[in-house]
């Protein structure tokens, strides 16, 4: 019988207890004796001989893509001749079979070898060889048929299977690669019935089961498909491509998706070297939201397939996501390198430029999509919008249009083409095509979005309320609509309902910083600086960069007297924004209580050094588009402040470089003189106590008067100022728009009341919004701004040189420039005991704001209670406890044997505090800096104030009281003179009661003097006809 060597192995599976020796087949049957990876021993047994010997046999496996099983390298098997024994008892055709096997072996293991280096043509040589001499060769045949696939040759590669099948071979390997190459011929069919053949032989052979898998998804027999590869990692877990396709394959079918994430990370797991995987790995993790763990698998992926263009399409969309726009944009531009005309590369480049304002850029990636492909819609809408940003808007229209034509989507062209309008300010035509999309879907998000947006533009904060709610209902989850929503409550003063809005949203996400930022500016609002604070703190942690958080805080700090913090969140702001008012405003903290006389001047050289900086470095401040901080609290130091202020001003954009937007002025109806009064404080406060007289009392048949205010008061008083003057605006919080705003109202004269009490309208005085511009009083300093032409004072206050404190022309009135209400009184005013005030000993009252508080009354406060041990000085709590706490430990270190009769009691509302001056038995007037409304107040009730008059205006305002009623018993010169006659009128009661009497006797003359207003109307009258003279 001839033998045949390549018949070895057809017994593989059989016991050696039941092996047969007459086998049919052949006279030499084999038995496995152990397989090792690759390696496969057999032994041959021999029935002439009682002897074993070993031979290496060479095993074909399939690999993981379906492709010839001889075509993966890494599962290539290696034929190895093992060194035979000698034997006794040798037949003679052992010979012959040795003589052919070492031959066919020796060809067989060159053909391999040449194959794994891929010298595919010399492998092909060798086994023709090989196949000339044994012809029925089946390992040759098998091998063959490989080699030839990898050479893109199915047909012939097809026919060499078939004639190793033809030996009688029926190998699981052999139909698989027969299965492959029938697939890539395009014969399906054949293709499934090899691949089902190769696991009727052998059930547990992984590869088969796979490749069916594919041949069953090829044809759309998805469940079928799923079925096989699940089969396969079922008999082989560490299959990776099985794990691969069937994650690609699940979400095509219903359910299973959670699976997904599952198989590609087994299958990036078990081979990390394959860059497809880790692609596939990184999709699947951006759809899910993971978007810093895609990033890193994209990279991977990259790091393995460098030049793979798709990869860097897709790490590029990834890094964009996460706002790593420029590094997003270098790896789009290195694949359009690669692939110029790839679609998604120059989609994503376009979409990077158009977002980061590129609009002539992005343009050109959008026209060159549409080259390839004039139908692609998204490319289409976006160049629309960039040709509207580029203001080229026929052509934005037309593009428009185009996109309709071909998507039909009529509201998305209404839409958009509302926003051409809403570009060209033509707010009209903008809301009618709103509405045409809207009538089609009443529900169009993101049309409702766009009124809301129109609705701002026109002031309409309650419509854009209304319409928030609307967008609020029909995405429930969406945490910036809600946001949305409740900072246009805090617009419109809706206080409690935005508390309730940022409520709702922090308990959906407490992550959302802007919420925080929001709240943390309702608390400040409503004088809660710690809570503040801590809702900034909690902006920060959630996001460090936030520059207004920093500078809010850095506000807040600077207002309790905190500077080091608010130095440290002002330098933490400049860190990530550097930004000229914020510098300004970091240059010109100034504490609030003054610890010394050497820290006021510390704190002044620090403040000229500060500014003759920023104007060296010319770094300038914009007072139309920034809110500037004030110098407030530089007038309590008792100094002159001119050279300060006007250094200030020099900071302040030079007037002729400020362009106002163009006016759209209002018509006159009649020829009155048009006065508008701005301030912050038209409202129960010392402010508006001094101006209410005047508005109402003003001839209104001559002066048309109008009221600005950033707040609108709701108070008696708020009303008040809104009922009585001809007209009431409400000023924007967008110093820009408010420019604008007045501007418009074409003006004859601005009169600031209060100037350098608040910021809002500190800015707006360095600004020329009206022809001619006044301040009087409320904050007795000159503003330094060359753009303020008149200081209204009265000849009963200042002092000869004046003038030379004041940077505007001094107008001195001969009465007061005040039309003041007589305060209301209680009906019964409360006792020392039901205030909390010490029922016996004699109390001086200085009921004034803590920073009035100069260390020079620390020796006045001082000298009373040595001189009177029973006395105590009455002071009244601030609206910061850190004040209290500072002024209580700079009186322990002046006074320690006395600082304990310093009584601070808590705010008090009008009544009670009028009960306190009831019970005070003397005022004293706080100096460098006096009292106003307080004097008025305590005068009122005869109450006698011990006042020493300093140089500056801001101390002789009470000495202008007693002036106008001709009654100076209490007016000193020195401060030994004031502590001398303020415990001379406490503990002589006759004395007081004298001075009471005069006070009473002439004091009605101080309130609802007529004769002010009169004043003030000749005032604007004449300054207006200087003016339209010269």
């Amino acid at each position: 019988m001839e033998y045949h060597p390549w018949k070895l192995g057809l017994l593989r599976n059989c016991p050696k207890d039941r092996l047969n020796p007459h086998d049919r087949h052949n006279r030499y049957s084999v038995y496995i004796d152990e397989i090792q990876g690759d390696r496969t021993s057999v032994d041959l047994i021999s029935p002439q001989a009682n002897s074993i010997r070993k031979f290496g046999l060479l095993i074909f496996k399939s690999n993981q893509t379906g492709e010839t099983d001889t075509q993966d390298s890494d599962r290539n098997a290696q034929y190895v001749n093992l060194s035979c024994p000698l034997w006794r008892n040798r037949h003679p055709i052992l010979d012959k079979m040795d003589r052919d096997m070492t031959s066919a072996t020796k060809l067989l293991q060159r053909a391999v070898s040449h194959e794994r280096n891929g010298e595919l043509q010399a492998s092909e040589e060798t086994l023709k060889k090989l196949i000339t001499r044994h012809p029925r060769h089946s390992d040759a045949l098998h091998l063959m048929g490989g080699v030839i696939l990898k050479q893109q040759r199915p047909v012939d590669a097809l026919n060499f299977f078939k004639r190793a099948l033809e030996t009688g071979t029926r190998t699981a390997p052999l139909f698989s690669n027969m299965g492959a190459t029938c697939r890539q011929i395009g014969n399906l069919t054949e293709s499934i019935m090899y691949y089902s053949k190769a696991i009727e032989i052998d059930p547990r052979y992984a590869p088969a089961w796979f490749n069916l898998g594919i041949m069953h998804e090829m044809q759309g027999d998805l469940e079928s498909a799923q079925k096989c590869y699940e089969k396969t990692i079922e008999l082989k877990p560490d299959f990776s491509a099985a794990h691969n396709n069937l994650a690609n394959l699940i979400p095509k079918l219903a359910g299973g998706e959670t699976m997904v994430l599952k198989h590609q990370e087994k299958a990036v797991q078990l081979k990390p070297q394959n860059a497809n995987y880790q692609n596939s790995l990184a999709r699947t993790l951006y759809t899910e939201g993971r978007h810093e763990e895609s990033l890193e698998c994209f990279q991977r992926a990259i790091e393995l397939s460098p030049t793979n263009a798709d990869y860097l399409v897709d790490c590029g969309v990834v890094l964009n996501m996460l706002e790593r726009s420029e590094e997003a944009l270098e790896l789009l531009e290195k694949a359009l390198e690669m692939v110029p005309d790839h679609p998604v590369a120059l989609f994503n480049a376009g979409k990077i430029r158009h977002n980061s304002g590129q609009h002539e850029e992005a343009a050109l990636y959008y026209r060159s999509i549409l080259e390839q492909d004039n139908n692609h819609v998204s490319a289409l809408l976006n160049l629309a919008k960039c040709e509207r940003e580029l203001h080229n808007y026929d052509e934005s229209e037309q593009l428009f249009i185009r996109y309709q034509e071909i998507t039909g989507n009529e509201k998305v062209t209404f839409l958009n083409l509302a926003f051409n309008k809403l570009y060209q300010d033509q707010l009209i035509e903008s809301e009618e095509l709103i509405n045409k999309a809207l009538e089609i879907d009443p529900k169009y998000v993101e049309a409702i979005e766009a009124m809301v947006r129109l609705r701002k533009l026109q002031d309409d904060f309650p419509a854009v309320r209304d319409l928030l709610k609307r967008v609020c209902m029909l995405k429930p989850k969406d945490i910036d609509c809600r946001y949305q929503l409740a900072n246009c409550h805090y617009k419109l003063d809706e206080y409690a309902s935005c508390e309730d809005r940022i409520m709702q949203i922090l308990n959906l996400d407490d992550t959302h910083f802007p919420t925080w930022f929001l709240l943390g500016n309702l608390w400040g609002l409503h004088d809660k600086p710690d809570k503040a604070i801590e809702c900034y703190l909690k902006t920060l942690e959630l996001c460090p960069s936030h520059v207004a958080a920093h500078t809010n805080i850095a506000e807040l700090s600077r207002g309790s007297g905190d500077l080091e913090k608010a130095r440290e969140h002002f330098d933490l702001s400049l860190k990530y924004k550097d930004d000229p008012a914020t510098r300004l405003k970091r240059s010109v903290l100034i504490p609030p209580i003054i610890g010394s006389r050497e820290e006021i001047l510390m704190t002044r050289q620090a403040l000229e050094l500060n500014l003759d900086e920023m104007i060296s470095s010319e770094c300038y401040v914009h007072p139309d588009r920034e809110i500037l901080p004030t110098l407030f609290y530089l007038a309590y130091h008792g100094m002159d402040d001119r050279s300060l202020l006007e250094r200030y001003s020099k900071v302040v954009v030079p007037s002729n470089e400020f362009e106002p937007s163009p006016r759209v002025v209002v018509k006159r109806d009649d020829d009155r003189i048009r006065i508008g009064f701005i301030s912050h404080h038209f409202k129960n406060h010392t402010i508006g106590n001094l101006n209410q007289g005047l508005i109402k009392k003003i001839d209104h048949t001559r002066f048309h008067t109008t009221v600005f205010s950033q707040l609108k008061h709701e108070d008696y008083m708020g009303r008040l100022f809104q009922n009585e003057a001809d007209e009431f605006i409400h000023l924007k919080s967008n110093i820009g728009a408010a420019v604008e705003l007045i501007q418009n109202q074409d003006l004859d004269i601005l009169y600031y009341p209060d100037l350098g009490m608040d910021p809002y309208t500190f800015s707006l005085a360095h600004l020329r919004l009206a022809p001619l511009q006044c301040v009087s009083w409320g904050h007795p300093v000159t503003s330094g701004s060359p753009e303020i032409d008149y200081y209204v004072s009265t000849e009963l206050i200042d002092g000869p040189e004046a003038q030379q404190h004041f940077t505007e022309e001094l107008v001195r009135f001969k009465t007061l420039p005040t039309y003041f209400y007589y305060p209301s009184l209680p009906k019964v005013f409360h006792t020392r005991a039901e205030l909390g005030l010490p029922e016996k000993g004699n109390l001086y009252v200085c009921p004034q704001s803590l920073f009035k508080f100069h260390p020079d009354m620390d020796d006045i406060f001082k000298g009373i209670l040595q001189q009177d041990p029973e006395g105590y000085v009455i002071l009244i709590d601030g609206i910061e406890q850190k004040w209290n706490k500072r002024l209580r430990t700079r009186y322990q270190e002046a006074m320690p044997q006395e600082h304990d009769r310093i009584l601070f009691i808590s705010r008090l509302d009008h009544e009670k505090y009028m009960s306190l001056v009831h019970n005070t038995d003397v005022m004293l007037d706080p100096l460098p800096f006096g009292g106003g409304n307080t004097s008025y107040q305590a005068l009122a009730l005869g109450i006698p104030i011990v006042t020493c008059p300093p140089v500056h205006q801001r101390g002789r305002f009470t000495q202008g009281l007693y002036r106008k009623i001709d009654v100076m018993d209490c007016v000193v010169e020195s401060y030994e003179d004031y502590i001398n006659l303020s415990v001379e009128l406490a503990l002589n009661k006759s004395k007081r009661d004298d001075v009471k009497s005069k006070i009473l006797n002439s004091n009605s003359i101080l309130f609802e003097e007529v004769e002010a207003v009169r004043e003030f109307e000749s005032f604007f009258e004449q300054i207006v006809q200087k003016t339209q003279g010269s």
